[in-house]
This record gives C-alpha cells, sequence and structure tokens, in this order.
C-alpha cells in the first residue's frame, strides 16, 4: 500500500492525474469524456481521486463484504444473477 496513488508505480494515476506519458498505458474513453483540454482533464480526475465516500457508503460496502453480497443497484444484481446464474 502506498499513502498517495502517485507512488504506486503499477499506477495508471501518474498519467491520469498530471498527464504523464506511460509507455503501457492507452487513454479510457470515459477519462477522455472528463474534458477536452488534458490539463483540465487531469485536475477533473485527482479531485475524482481524491474524494472520500461518505459514511453511508462505506457502511454498505462493508455490509455486502462481510455477508458476501452483491454491491450494486437491483438492475446490476439482477443483471449479475441472470450472467453468472449466481444467486448470492
Amino acid at each position: 500500500m502506498v499513502k498517495d496513488p502517485g507512488d504506486d508505480r503499477w499506477s495508471s494515476y501518474a498519467a491520469h492525474g498530471f498527464c504523464r506519458n506511460v509507455n503501457l498505458w492507452t487513454p479510457h474513453l470515459i477519462d477522455r469524456s472528463l474534458s477536452d483540454d488534458p490539463a483540465e482533464r487531469a485536475r477533473i480526475y485527482r479531485e475524482l481521486v481524491g474524494a472520500s465516500p461518505g459514511t453511508d457508503t462505506i457502511a454498505e460496502i462493508r455490509h455486502c463484504v462481510n455477508k458476501g453480497l452483491i454491491l450494486g443497484t437491483e438492475s446490476f444484481r439482477k443483471q449479475f444473477t441472470s450472467l453468472t446464474g449466481d444467486t448470492v
């Protein structure tokens, strides 16, 4: 574990968050949709990565992990079940 995502040498954070050229990284369409301007796109990405989930979200994640439940919307859970046959 690292304190800052930019400290992980295998993370794409440097490319996304600071516009650094990384040989093993290809930009994703979702990343590109943040902004047409690379500097603005990087700023938005850093802001998104730095955002902390609320206490309700953390509680829901913990509940699902502890109970072995699928985390997501009802639609997502139904899609998962139909694709995998798993009823978890």
